[in-house]
């Protein structure tokens, strides 16, 4: 790794831009190594990765200058998608050293997410880190970063309940699909109803790549609409009792004054399923589905006060839970910030030792030089003299160096470096050896 190296961030967020602007510019998977191999090109750019979510399009990289390795990234990020980066930079953050570690740790444990604690984000994290390894764009900073991402996401679960703890109706319905089916991943999902609610949920069931998704309404305008936006499948509501059948995740949620799934309908719509399980959520008010559904075999019926249980309870938990997981990440940043700090360090006491070794060569050579009738034993005794006086002034500074590698940052490193005028020293082995 080149040296005088930063790691800084880029992006935008559900906190930092509205859904219109985050859908312009996210990247797509199937796109995501051709974009990595494009940013690389830059001079500018050492490493980079990046991560495009339903929320989220962040470029992770390493830089001797930062504010060129940022221009180019957003404007190289709105030449991909043809649009024009300087309407869009007050969406950007931008995030430098310590802070863009920090980030990516919170990212990767689910406390930046639009719902804290969601279990998908670690997924998309290794998906993406997974692309810049292939597209050979991740190098050991970013590759040592992102292991300790994982570690830190894999602690804040361990030690955390944080993750269990959903805290909106939308990922309470998303958590109840992990309880009831071990989640939403590669199901089919039946949504009934068009409105805000069923959106909403929507937006979380993407986030967690489900298998087909159907829409039914009785308005096939609205539902359209939402099947173009999250690539489903419009349901007519005559076929209704068809599509419940063949889901494996029922979520309804109209405006109803009365129950339209019935559990005859349930009973007839589960038969040649042969055993495989039908989870449905029910959040509407009036609610939806008949209670005596949850009595059919197979069938895990979730309706909105069970959804309000698991918010209400988990609302106060999850507080003391992420104030946990936030000394987990401050831990881990610091861990890894201590070692990337002390990258300079073994290169930086192995030329303190050798330009000492080198200045007491010299003066040997001066010396015998000098020293009529010096014999071979006698230089060979002052040989060991000088080389036994340098070991003795280098062993505390070299203790020192490796021992308190933590506590030290770049500021030291680079003090003693021109103390000891270290950096002329690596130009000139460079040069000798080219030479």
């Amino acid at each position: 790794m080149k040296r005088n190296m930063t790691i800084f961030l880029v992006g935008m967020s559900h906190k930092s831009a509205p859904v219109d602007v985050r859908e312009k510019m996210g990247i797509g998977q199937e796109s995501i190594e051709h974009f990595l191999r494009g940013l690389a090109t830059s001079p500018d750019i050492d490493e980079c990765l990046v991560l495009s979510t339903c929320n989220r399009v962040e470029m992770l990289g390493l830089s001797p200058d930062v504010s060129a390795a940022v221009k180019h990234a957003i404007e190289y990020l709105g030449a991909f998608h043809g649009r024009d980066p300087s309407r869009m930079k007050r969406y950007f953050y931008i995030k430098e050293g310590s802070d863009a570690v920090r980030h990516v740790l919170r990212v990767s444990s689910s406390l930046d997410s639009m719902v804290v604690g969601e279990p998908q984000i670690l997924g998309q994290v290794k998906d993406s880190y997974r692309a810049a390894t292939t597209s050979d764009t991740s190098g050991p900073v970013l590759n040592r970063l992102l292991h300790r991402a994982f570690f830190t996401a894999k602690r804040v679960k361990n030690e955390t309940g944080i993750a269990s703890r959903p805290v909106s109706i939308s990922s309470a319905a998303l958590w109840l699909c992990e309880e009831a089916l071990g989640g939403p991943s590669g199901k089919s999902v039946l949504m009934i109803g068009a409105g805000e609610m069923g959106e909403e949920t929507l937006k979380q069931l993407a986030c967690a790549q489900p298998g087909q998704i159907f829409i039914a309404n009785r308005t096939r305008v609205k539902a359209q609409a939402l099947c173009e936006r999250f690539v489903g499948k419009y349901v007519a509501w005559e076929h209704l009792a068809e599509a419940v059948g063949s889901a494996d995740i029922v979520i309804t949620c109209t405006g109803s004054e009365r129950p339209i799934i019935t559990a005859p309908m349930v009973v007839r719509a589960i038969e040649g399923r042969n055993g495989r399980r039908l989870a449905i959520i029910d959040i509407a008010v009036p609610r939806d589905v008949e209670e005596a559904v949850g009595d059919i075999a197979g069938v895990s019926l979730y309706n909105i006060d069970s959804l309000n249980a698991v918010v209400k309870k988990n609302i106060t938990e999850r507080e003391s839970e992420a104030a946990r997981s936030e000394r987990i990440v401050e831990e881990e940043t610091a861990k890894f910030m201590a070692w990337f700090d002390s990258l300079d360090l073994v290169p930086t006491i192995v030329l303190l030792r050798r330009k000492l070794k080198m200045i007491g060569e010299e003066e040997i050579r001066k010396t015998i030089a000098s020293w009529e009738g010096l014999g071979d034993d006698d230089a060979r005794r002052l040989t060991f003299l000088v080389d036994a006086v340098i070991n003795k002034i280098l062993h505390d500074p070299t203790v020192y160096l490796k021992g308190d590698a933590n506590a030290m940052g770049k500021s030291t490193v680079e003090l003693i470096r021109g103390l000891f005028a270290l950096d002329g020293e690596d130009a000139d082995d460079q040069d000798r050896h080219e030479g």
